[in-house]
């Protein structure tokens, strides 16, 4: 079963909590589901989002966990979609998953890899494929599941540093058109509760020790975006939220604090 509108969402009705995503879902400091998490103590809570990921990460982690963890009628499953332009990869001998992020902006495949093997048409039949699937799956599922798309689809070239062009180059609108009803069965995405923009507050360091302003939304602005949703935040949860986003503040480099690897089964 889909929930669209997340106000409608009972959570004491569920037993487990289940969130997938890239690295709006599980990063440097608490996300939107660990917000719900923690207002929500009772329930048992596994994050399984993962800097970087695509939605392959993120469509083979929901099977696998599925087939795992049996879900059931009391089991809430909440998917934040991620950005399309994404190369994912399972390395065995690497250790597994391999989600260096947007194709466009990494480090880990050269610029022939990018030029000759990376497709922005590819990459959105792929993921839409996938996500239909998904969508699919879900309406029928014995266990509830609302999931939504990080980024819409006329916001993926901006994103991902690209320009409008790419759309009309590699005709794109025709793909679009193909799934002009999955948005119909997800909640708003992550952008279109932001239609000013989120604000972003937290310092990082590059290689040279230049400090620079992370990208993603602070501790506060993911409870202003489930407050948005409709989710209602207890004051006790609201005021921790504010201490996290206080000690955030406080830090100097971000990206010392490390990524939280979530656990996987295969």
């Amino acid at each position: 079963m889909i929930i669209t509108d997340l106000s409608q969402i009972d959570f004491s009705k569920y037993k487990r909590f289940f969130a997938f995503g890239c690295s709006f879902t599980q990063y440097r400091w608490p996300t939107w589901c660990d917000i719900i998490a923690k207002d929500n103590p009772d329930l048992e809570y596994y994050n399984i989002g993962k800097s970087g990921a695509g939605n392959t990460y993120i469509f083979n982690q929901i099977n696998q966990y599925a087939n795992k963890m049996n879900f059931d009628e009391h089991d809430l499953v909440m998917v934040l979609w991620s950005s399309f332009y994404r190369e994912d990869r399972y390395m065995y001998e690497k250790g597994g998953w391999k989600t260096p992020g947007n194709i466009y902006s990494q480090f880990d495949y050269d610029e022939k890899f990018v030029t000759e093997m990376c497709c922005p048409r590819g990459f959105t039949l792929q993921d839409l494929a996938l996500i239909d699937t998904a969508s699919r799956w879900f309406t029928t599922a014995e266990f509830t599941v609302a999931h939504s798309l990080a980024i819409p689809y006329d916001m993926q070239n901006h994103y991902s540093g690209k320009t409008d062009e790419l759309a009309e180059e590699f005709n794109l609108n025709e793909v679009y058109g193909l799934y002009v009803d999955l948005p119909q069965s997800m909640y708003p995405s992550l952008i279109d509760c932001f239609p000013e923009g989120w604000k972003m507050e937290y310092m990082c360091k590059n290689d040279q020790g230049e400090s620079y302003t992370d990208y993603h939304p602070t501790v506060m602005g993911y409870v202003s975006y489930l407050t948005e949703l409709g989710i209602d935040i207890s004051k006790v949860t609201q005021t921790w939220a504010f201490a996290e986003h206080q000690r955030m503040l406080r830090c100097e480099d971000t990206g010392e604090i490390g990524n939280t690897e979530p656990k996987v089964f295969l």
